[in-house]
């Protein structure tokens, strides 16, 4: 019934899962961090344009 070699498959399965996990995760967190980057200059910009005005 208990087939290590099953067992043994999925453990790597599972770490090439969590190592895509954690990798994504990388990405993600690079393009929310560009995301806040270019907003916060957008911010920016209106700020310094009503200042502007006023």
């Amino acid at each position: 019934q208990i087939q290590p070699r099953q067992g043994s498959c999925s453990d790597t399965m599972l770490q090439l899962i969590l190592r895509l996990e954690k990798s994504i995760k990388c990405e993600n967190l690079k393009e929310v961090r560009r995301k806040k980057n270019i907003e916060e200059r957008r911010e920016k910009g209106k700020r310094t344009r009503i200042r502007g005005r006023e």
